[in-house]
């Protein structure tokens, strides 16, 4: 049976380690972090069959709870855009450190072997393919050997990042395409939950990116993000304004946090020989609201599926092609418009992106669903001949041009490995 393994105990690595130890596989996670110290303290969206497909039996208490509605505030605070309350049974949020216990709990029970404590350095490489990982343990370099490398070792994983350029994926994601935030819970001293409950302020105090707060009844949810580095200086400022809106947020009681996370489209070259990534590693986050824990268990789970499929067959790129396409098909071309859209929030200012939003040029439509891409040509014009700001024009005329091209585009995915046709829709797919 192969061996395989697993370069970080991220979600999505977990995920694979837990389909594939139960199919008999060998596999070992290689976590850099200490076991007590798994997960960021905070919450994240996700549906709750994602994890239950996984599990083996019904944990004691139901670790996902209800997510509902957003609204979404100007820069000036006088307009927002608050979606229709919606209660859905299947999706909520789950507190991570939570998720990653029963996760890592899951994959020991299948056989899977996890060793803490023991970061990634470097991945280990012939002239054709990944064979393995190097590791620091015991306060030398250890390499440990696999028919397979699942990189799940984040944002700034050294394993992709030391991979050879002629495999073609992508060593760097880039601060441009990086959401630094801070994230911290604040006791509600009043009971009182907002109307929605979560509240995105675009540009908040003038910085570029995004801030929200979600309030429950025992307490508020404060993410601070930037699309450029932030310091407690940022978090400070921001937590003073929050609290003249929000007079029952009292003292922090968890999180606080500085945290790196992708927000771009998901990469466009996740395998190579010997070699897949997951997770934050591929970019597999939402490019506006960052969260991506539910998209990477599915994107591991997918990889498993193809890793067995396989059978005794190398687990060659031409094999793990399959995983890629099969994510993308799924999941990743959805993430294309609303990384469009974070393309268009990043190009402006504050008073920007006020005008545009008083203006109802920008609206839930391009905030909050796929119905984006759905614009037509007289959309189109409708929507450049409000603007009273040429600045503004060619760049939305651009993007609002690509989110027209986007069905054209991953059409030209294909579905086996061709390494020209793949060079052909990843020039393509990186240009809208």
């Amino acid at each position: 049976m192969k061996k395989i393994i697993v370069a970080g105990a991220g979600h999505g690595g977990l995920a694979a380690a837990v389909v594939l130890a139960r199919q008999g596989y060998d596999v070992t996670v290689l976590e850099a972090k200490k076991r007590a110290g798994m997960g960021h303290d905070w919450h994240d969206v996700m549906n709750r069959g994602t994890l239950t497909e996984l599990l083996s039996g019904s944990p004691a208490e139901d670790p996902v709870f209800p997510h509902t509605n957003t609204g979404f505030v100007s820069p000036s605070k006088k307009t927002e855009l608050a979606e229709p309350y919606r209660r859905s049974e299947t999706a909520g949020y789950v507190d991570r450190k939570v998720l990653l216990r029963l996760l890592i709990n899951e994959a020991e029970q299948a056989g899977a072997q996890l060793r803490f404590g023991v970061p990634a350095v470097s991945a280990a490489c012939d002239c054709e393919k990944v064979t393995g990982v190097r590791v620091y343990e015991r306060g030398r370099i250890r390499e440990y050997a696999g028919d397979l490398v699942i990189d799940s070792a984040g944002i700034d994983s050294p394993v992709r990042r030391t991979l050879p350029g002629s495999f073609g994926v992508k060593n760097e994601i880039s601060p441009k395409e990086t959401f630094f935030t801070w994230r911290g819970y604040f006791e509600n001293t009043t009971g009182a939950v907002t109307e929605p409950e979560i509240r995105v302020f675009f540009y908040h105090n003038g910085r570029p990116g995004m801030d929200w707060v979600n309030t429950k009844a025992d307490y508020a949810d404060v993410l601070v993000g930037g699309f450029a580095p932030i310091d407690q200086t940022d978090v400070d400022r921001a937590l003073e304004d929050f609290r003249a809106d929000y007079p029952f947020m009292g003292k922090q009681i968890r999180g606080g946090s500085f945290v790196k996370i992708p927000l771009r489209r998901t990469l466009p070259m996740l395998v190579a020989n010997g070699y897949a990534a997951v997770g934050d590693c591929a970019a597999m986050t939402g490019p506006l609201s960052g969260s991506g824990i539910d998209l990477s268990m599915q994107a591991g789970k997918i990889l498993a599926e193809t890793v067995i499929t396989a059978g005794e067959a190398p687990l060659a790129v031409q094999t793990l092609w399959s995983y890629q396409y099969k994510y993308y098909q799924a999941f990743g071309n959805n993430q294309l418009s609303y990384d469009i859209l974070k393309g268009i929030l990043r190009s402006l200012t504050a008073q920007d992106v006020d005008f545009l939003m008083d203006a109802k040029i920008l609206t839930l439509k391009e905030i909050s669903s796929a119905e984006i891409r759905k614009y037509n040509a007289r959309e189109f014009v409708e929507k450049l001949n409000i603007l009273k700001k040429p600045r503004i024009v060619p760049g939305l005329a651009r993007a609002l041009s690509h989110l027209s091209q986007i069905d054209a585009v991953c059409a030209k995915m294909p579905e086996t490995y061709d390494e020209k046709k793949i060079a052909a829709w990843a020039k393509a797919y990186e240009a809208l």
